[in-house]
C-alpha cells in the first residue's frame, strides 16, 4: 500500500451485486473528495482487481461516461462520520483496457484507490488532494458485481 494522504479509511464491502465503498474520517474536520460520478472523480477513483496473490492487477476507472454536463461535485465526509458509496465496475462506464475474462472463475483480491492530484478545481472546492487506499478484501466467483453484463445475459 502506499502513504495515505488523504485523511480517510475506506473499506470496501464486496456484495453478490454490487461493491460499497465506506469512508471514515476520523478528523476533527470535514474531508471532501471527488464524487465519482464526474470527470474529476473518473480520473481519482479506482478499483484494482487481480487474482488472489498475485502480483499483477488490473486497473479499473469510471473514465466512459457519457456526461450531459459535467460539474464539480463533491463527497463531504464530516468530521468523526462517514459516507457509503456504490461504485459499479462492471458498468459500461467503467474501462478495462484488457480482457478480464480470465478472472470470473477465481478468487480476487480488490482494492479501491483514490489519488486526488492537486488542480485549481480541486482548490477551489476544497477537495483534498493525495492518496489513500482500501485493504484488499477477497472476491470469490461469480464476481456479479464486476461481470455483471455476463452474467445478466445467462
Amino acid at each position: 500500500m502506499s502513504p495515505t494522504t488523504i485523511p480517510l479509511r475506506l473499506a470496501v464491502q464486496l456484495e453478490p451485486s454490487r461493491l460499497t465503498v465506506r469512508l471514515q474520517n476520523d478528523t476533527a474536520s470535514a474531508v471532501r473528495v471527488w464524487d465519482p460520478a464526474n470527470s474529476w472523480g473518473g480520473a481519482a477513483w479506482s478499483v484494482v482487481v487481480g487474482a488472489a496473490g498475485a502480483r499483477h492487477a488490473h486497473e479499473l476507472r469510471p473514465n466512459k461516461q457519457p456526461y450531459t454536463v459535467n460539474l464539480p461535485r463533491c463527497i463531504e465526509v464530516v468530521a468523526h462520520g462517514a459516507e457509503e458509496i456504490v461504485l459499479e465496475p462492471g458498468g459500461l462506464a467503467w474501462t478495462f483496457g484488457e480482457d478480464l475474462s480470465a478472472l470470473a472463475e477465481i478468487a480476487l483480491d480488490v482494492r479501491v484507490v483514490l489519488d486526488i492530484v492537486a488542480s485549481k478545481e480541486a482548490a477551489a472546492q476544497r477537495v483534498a488532494t493525495g492518496r489513500t487506499e482500501s485493504r484488499k478484501p477477497r472476491s470469490q466467483p461469480p464476481h456479479t458485481w464486476l461481470f455483471r453484463a455476463a452474467s445478466a445475459g445467462g
